[in-house]
């Protein structure tokens, strides 16, 4: 938190690039600019995630309207081709993640990215396939990339879409 005090007769907070800014009167004691701080903590709290998820690319809105997305379509999706694949995942999570399209655990799970649901439909199967296919190729052999292009012939254009396009 940044305090500026100028020659102002009102204090007011600011929230910019995910800092919080206070401006208060030059005289102000501190208690009471802790006091104003403290009274607002709710406010600052909200602003401080939407600016979190503005920089992220999307607002609270549009992640609550993915949120809702991926249940219809990302979910059902993964079940239908695990069925494919021949496999059966033991959970399927769907979460905001920076750095993955998708991951698969020893335990059998696969995790998804919420951003899947704003890839086109060859991408988003592809991720899919490459995380079920894990479930009996837990690594990138040459036997796993068999097994991705028997389910997904196409699936070094989608590797080529994510790498242009992807950001993750």
């Amino acid at each position: 938190m940044k305090i500026i005090k100028s020659n102002r007769k009102t204090i007011s907070i600011q929230i910019k690039n995910g800092d919080v800014i206070v401006r208060a009167p030059l005289f102000m004691p501190d208690f009471q600019i802790s006091a104003f701080v403290n009274s607002k903590s709710k406010w600052i709290e909200k602003h401080l995630k939407t600016a979190e998820a503005q920089k992220n690319g999307y607002s609270d809105e549009q992640i609550k309207a993915m949120r809702k997305q991926a249940q219809k379509t990302l979910i059902p999706r993964t079940r239908e081709l695990a069925k494919i694949v021949g496999v059966t995942p033991e959970r399927i999570t769907v979460k905001r993640v920076k750095t993955r399209w998708g991951s698969c655990s020893s335990k059998g799970n696969i995790n998804l990215n919420l951003a899947l649901v704003d890839t086109p439909d060859f991408v988003r199967d592809y991720v899919i396939i490459h995380e079920l296919c894990h479930l009996k190729e837990l690594n990138h052999s040459k036997a796993f990339w068999e097994l991705v292009k028997n389910h997904c012939p196409d699936y070094k254009s989608a590797k080529l879409w994510l790498k242009q396009n992807g950001g993750n």
